[in-house]
């Protein structure tokens, strides 16, 4: 199945393009999220609010682009000096062959849906533009989780210390990786706030916990869909058609 074309419609009724964005929303999206291909999920996700809700779309993204080239250059910057002291940390040294640390701006369709379930402006949604830290032990730490655990909040500590002039509002640090959530998931989850103001959310997980969140059992990933069992499958599905049916009320 391919989205429906948001850019036009290629000829096909409006009413079926809405039909279609409905039924990805409803069925693929959770399938994409099951199977973790998370670059189909996002296009299947955008495309979709694209053809539904278009001046919605348009607002989201245009403020988003307003804020890339800052951000841009707010991201590098945390990467560059975040990666410098994981490189003069002794523990990390000692423990860790490889970095891989990665940024990304959150989809549009993904931060409409945080607004409109948690009743929130857009300025309010702090995790529009975050960094990833991934964390390659080397081969003799990596079946340890003691050694996965430290090397993540030692991970975590260097950003902090590097990171002068940021600040880390109140509640906003979740540890997963000592206490996981029910589900196996691990991460080191955090908001720094650039002095600008600007929010930069902050995870960071061993490759290990990575594979786990991205590409472990299906059953993960269906949490992650919203969908945790077989029978949840119609509910979530009427979850979205109901966030859909509720939007196209609004004034």
């Amino acid at each position: 199945p391919r989205p429906p074309d948001g850019g036009g419609g290629g000829g096909v009724p409006l009413y079926e393009q809405h039909l279609l964005s409905l039924h990805a929303l409803q069925v693929y999206s959770p399938l994409a999220h099951a199977l973790g291909l998370g670059q189909v999920l996002w296009e299947f996700e955008d495309v979709s609010f694209r053809t539904l809700f278009p001046d919605s779309y348009q607002s989201i993204e245009e403020w988003q682009l307003s804020l890339w080239h800052e951000s841009e250059a707010m991201m590098q910057h945390a990467k560059e000096a975040s990666l410098i002291a994981f490189n003069q940390n002794g523990f990390l040294k000692d423990h860790v062959s490889r970095f891989s640390i990665s940024s990304r701006r959150k989809s549009a369709f993904s931060t409409f849906k945080k607004m409109f379930r948690s009743n929130k402006k857009r300025e309010q949604v702090l995790d529009v533009f975050a960094m990833r830290v991934v964390i390659g032990l080397k081969e003799d730490f990596r079946g340890q989780d003691e050694i996965q655990v430290k090397a993540c909040v030692t991970a975590y500590e260097c950003v902090l210390a590097t990171l002068t002039g940021w600040v880390e509002p109140r509640g906003r640090f979740k540890d997963y990786v000592t206490r996981p959530k029910a589900n196996g998931y691990q991460s080191i989850h955090t908001t720094l706030e650039h002095p600008s103001g600007m929010p930069l959310e902050v995870q960071i997980r061993t490759e290990e916990m990575h594979m786990t969140a991205e590409m472990g059992g299906a059953s993960h990933n269906f949490y992650k869909g919203g969908v945790d069992s077989a029978s949840a499958v119609k509910k979530f599905a009427e979850l979205i058609r109901k966030d859909n049916a509720d939007a196209l009320l609004e004034p």
